[in-house]
């Protein structure tokens, strides 16, 4: 299922690779039986006199458990949708260096998606009217792989340097959330927190 056919460029050398954690540490793995799950990609930034391409690569791999994470199956028409991250869905965050605000990005497996501006933590949400993001989510028999080639916004693409935070809902079969992301700094799971937004492109 795709949303768009996407050519799998090879990852360049200046791709900055990644690895997901779920909330709770250790223990959140090995009680729900995540502890064979990976969520590994890189993410690397093209920038041209017409803009700057994001691109992602992500995959959720190994022996899923029982209950195995959710994944819907695809949309016959997919769309914008809001509530995506009620379910297995992907993100991704990004905020210019030094500023308040920022952008939130959400894919998921059936092929839907979001697109949300915030003026700051959690506050002054849009949703800017944008092209669907091109992105293609491959199923495989031991998971799902993500590949994302985004055209960033003007207000993305002009600053020189970003934050950025990758994170990932996880819906286990028993109705269960599993909360993945880069770092988890605060007592709950919280994607918003912009001291989470770890990278930087």
């Amino acid at each position: 299922m795709s949303v768009a056919t996407l050519p799998r460029d090879p990852v360049p050398l200046d791709a900055l690779p990644f690895e997901l954690q779920p909330f709770g540490g250790a223990a959140k793995r090995s009680a729900p039986g995540l502890a064979t799950l990976a969520l590994q990609g890189e993410i690397w930034l093209r920038r041209s006199n017409s803009g700057a391409l994001l691109n992602l690569s992500m995959a959720l791999q190994g022996l899923l458990p029982a209950p195995a994470p959710w994944l819907p199956p695809p949309a016959p028409s997919p769309g914008r949708r809001d509530g995506l991250w009620q379910h297995t869905c992907f993100e991704l965050f990004l905020a210019p260096l030094g500023g308040a605000a920022y952008w939130e990005l959400n894919l998921a497996p059936s092929g839907d998606w979001a697109v949300y501006r915030f003026d700051g933590y959690r506050s002054g949400q849009t949703s800017p009217c944008l092209e669907p993001p091109p992105f293609q989510l491959t199923r495989r028999p031991a998971g799902l792989r993500l590949d994302l080639r985004w055209p960033l916004p003007t207000e993305l693409a002009a600053v020189p340097a970003l934050r950025v935070g990758i994170t990932t809902v996880l819906e286990l079969t028993d109705g269960s959330l599993s909360y993945w992301a880069l770092q988890h700094p605060g007592p709950e799971p919280d994607f918003h927190r912009c001291d989470s937004f770890s990278l930087r492109l």
